[in-house]
């Protein structure tokens, strides 16, 4: 199967020769890695979850993220300039600020990820996941980049980034509906459930809108739920990159073995 390049990240140094001389021990290992196809800088894939990998995964991307997540839609939220905040009404709606929010947070998740990870993994921070085999399922194998065609167009040029850029956005689209699907009717719920009051100026004999203080229902609501996204799908991600690699690296073909990075990019 191919495997693509990442422009985002620059090529590896190309495996060390074999017929090459350590000069020392850390020569040695370099040349270790090269007889068994690992790029130079990167770990060989780990048989089992490690601690390391599980403290990286759930602790300092999971926890972390989580708390990131929390702590900026809170600042969103603390500037908040009206009194009037509802459920649906424009413009100040906490139902449209989760339909739009949830989408965004799961974007800019993805992309960072991508980056941080593959930056980690590149400079032997973390090791890749080498016991998950590769799924069997087509659309599975489709949404993590597996059984794509040859790229035909150099490397880091005009074409291969918009082609990387359509691979990512089309899965983090259904990344961002799963998840908008999953967190936004409970939290629409539980707002529903917490608010102030009934709004007085809706003319039904039965409530169908809510008003909210200026705080702090807002920025709870936020903070939490931007907490809640993030502890969800940062781990996730983190997953999806670290398997990618570890499969790249026990590829006997493509270009995870020759230097390039493990993540992939356009179909």
């Amino acid at each position: 199967m191919p495997w693509a390049s990442n422009p985002l990240l620059k090529p590896c140094s190309p495996p060390t020769p074999l017929s090459q001389s350590p000069s020392d021990t850390e020569a040695g290992s370099s040349r270790d890695k090269s007889s068994k196809g690992i790029p130079e800088g990167f770990r060989p894939p780990s048989e089992k979850f490690t601690l390391h990998q599980i403290f990286y995964i759930f602790l300092i991307d999971g926890l972390g993220g989580a708390i990131i997540s929390g702590a900026i839609n809170f600042a969103i939220a603390y500037d908040t300039r009206t009194s009037h905040i509802t459920l649906w009404q424009f413009p100040y709606t906490l139902a449209g600020d989760g339909a739009l929010s949830i989408p965004v947070q799961c974007i800019i998740t993805w992309w960072l990820e991508l980056w941080l990870v593959n930056r980690d993994l590149r400079r032997g921070a973390v090791q890749a996941i080498g016991f998950i085999p590769e799924p069997r399922y087509r659309w599975l194998r489709w949404f993590l980049f597996l059984d794509r065609p040859g790229q035909n167009h150099e490397t880091g040029s005009w074409r291969h980034w918009l082609l990387f850029a359509r691979s990512q956005f089309v899965r983090v689209l259904l990344v961002s509906a799963a998840s908008f699907a999953l967190v936004w009717p409970p939290s629409v719920l539980i707002l529903g459930l917490y608010a102030y009051k009934c709004c007085r100026d809706v003319p039904t004999p039965k409530c169908h809108e809510w008003c909210y203080e200026k705080k702090w229902e807002p920025q709870i609501f936020k903070a939490i739920r931007g907490s809640v996204l993030g502890l969800l799908t940062t781990p996730l991600f983190v997953m999806l990159w670290l398997v990618r690699c570890g499969w790249a690296l026990k590829s006997q073909r493509g270009s995870g073995l020759t230097g390039r990075a493990a993540t992939p990019t356009a179909e």
